[in-house]
């Protein structure tokens, strides 16, 4: 098992705190054999600036390779 998390932070020039936007995306990767993984996260805006975003995001998916 792999945990990880991205941390995406965005922003513009202009008024920098008015357009920050940071978001965490804790992942999970279970490997299910050599070549094959599922991964599972979750995403959630945690600050947005002037627009208060409350969307969490959900994501499941299974991998493969030759």
């Amino acid at each position: 098992m792999t945990l990880y998390v991205h941390v995406l932070l965005s922003t513009n020039t202009d008024s920098i705190a008015d357009w920050m936007s940071i978001h965490l995306a804790p992942n999970l990767d279970i490997m299910l054999s050599d070549t094959m993984v599922i991964n599972a996260g979750i995403g959630v805006n945690v600050y947005d600036g002037l627009i208060r975003n409350e969307d969490i995001a959900i994501s499941l998916a299974l991998v493969a390779s030759l």
